[in-house]
């Protein structure tokens, strides 16, 4: 996809899906589980051994090297969103 090959995602043309949307209101304890399971899963993703694949919603068929590839890509995208926010 072109999103890996360039290293980011055009803005504005995708909408995330409703599984991983924010609840109504965010509260500090909320979001540091969050946190915390995000960084479960990305342990669990370092410690899988091989490179096994996965059928991905978006993607079609996704590895352990491409999986890692858009989590650097995303969290890229979120920070720039943020550094604009306190703009």
């Amino acid at each position: 996809m072109l999103c890996f090959a360039l290293g980011y995602f055009q803005r504005g043309k995708a909408k995330a899906p409703h599984q991983v949307n924010p609840p109504k209101i965010i509260t500090t304890k909320e979001l540091k589980l969050q946190i915390k399971l995000a960084l479960s899963h990305t342990d669990i993703i370092k410690r899988t051994h091989g490179n096994p694949s996965f059928k991905d919603f978006i993607f079609d068929n996704s590895n352990k090297i491409r999986t890692t590839r858009f989590m650097q890509i995303h969290t890229t995208r979120h920070l720039k969103i943020i550094q604009d926010i306190l703009k």
